[in-house]
């Protein structure tokens, strides 16, 4: 059923606001630890299917983008329309068991399918969470309220890789586990099973919370369509092609780096998954969970200045500080 919007609703009170922002997060952390630890298990992955680099490189990137870019469509326009908890469920029950089939895997198309279905779930984090989240908070407080929401990717990376070096210490992946049922496992798959299931638990948190009302004025337009949005973009051209070719080759170098990082250390350098996880880890964390409530606060006070393309700006500069390490 259509969710219509509450005219003139209240917001809220912070302390469930914030709440939200805590399951939001809980979530966000176990959809990293379900993408993470494929990176961390690559060259395991790789040498027991019998794979190349670039069957890799298709599971590490192609699987799992185009099924998260195409599956954001549906998932948006449902988020639009129906109950944003239950669509968040689906969402996290679906890459959940993505997850659970990348451990029953037994070949290349299996697995890409099943790193398909966990894009697919996890594109529904960023609009339905920016969604609810922007009906829990008001304008000026949403900022901080999002960037401490997105220590979540940073946290979660660090937290499933550091957790996915624990589990191979646990667990060796090339060891052998016979599962009823299911029938002889190695390690690495019998770890794609651990952490998948309990995602399936994770996303029943979402009902703790009632759905905030949708705020919109009582002249409010009905939702637009994908025409709409078309025709928007077609009047606004000078802005939205820079705007998307810069989230193109920002996300291009970023993911780059994720998928194959863990990899890079394991095998130019020699490292233990165990020690990737732990180094790689610290990094993800310390640094972000500096960094993103900064720019959160940074940027809620540009907002606040009424500099129209402040926030812009400040993507600008931060990317441009980051390129020399790179």
């Amino acid at each position: 059923m259509q969710q219509t919007g509450d005219i003139d609703a209240a917001y809220p009170p912070a302390r469930q606001g914030w709440a939200m922002v805590a399951i939001l997060l809980l979530i966000y952390i176990v959809s990293q630890l379900d993408r993470m630890t494929f990176s961390l298990l690559g060259e395991h992955i790789r040498r027991d299917l019998g794979l190349s680099d670039l069957q890799l490189s298709y599971l590490l990137g192609s699987a799992f983008a185009l099924a998260y870019a195409l599956g954001g469509i549906p998932f948006g326009w449902a988020i639009d329309r129906y109950s944003r908890r239950k669509v968040i469920w689906a969402a996290v029950s679906l890459w959940s068991i993505g997850t659970v089939a990348c451990g029953l895997a037994r070949g290349f198309g299996q697995m890409f399918g099943a790193r398909a279905v966990i894009g697919a779930g996890e594109s529904v984090m960023v609009p339905a969470n920016q969604s609810v989240l922007s009906d829990m908070f008001p304008p000026e407080k949403l900022p901080f309220a999002l960037s401490i929401y997105s220590i979540g990717f940073a946290v979660g990376m660090g937290i499933s890789l550091a957790i996915g070096g624990l589990l191979t210490q646990i667990i060796p992946p090339d060891s052998l586990h016979a599962l009823p049922f299911v029938g002889q496992l190695k390690g690495w798959q019998l770890i794609f099973l651990l952490i998948g299931f309990p995602g399936l638990l994770v996303a029943l948190l979402i009902f703790v919370l009632r759905e905030p009302p949708r705020h919109r004025s009582a002249d409010a337009a009905p939702i637009p369509g994908f025409g709409d949005y078309g025709r928007h973009v077609r009047r606004n051209m000078r802005f939205f092609v820079p705007l998307h070719l810069a989230g193109i080759m920002a996300t291009l170098v970023i993911q780059s780096l994720f998928a194959w990082t863990s990899i890079f250390y394991q095998r130019i350098h020699g490292w233990p998954i165990e020690q990737v996880g732990y180094w790689q880890g610290i990094m993800m964390v310390v640094g972000p969970a500096i960094g993103l409530p900064l720019h959160g606060l940074v940027a809620g006070r540009l907002l606040r200045s009424g500099r129209r393309d402040g926030q812009l700006r400040y993507v600008a500069w931060t990317f441009a500080v980051a390129l020399p390490p790179l």
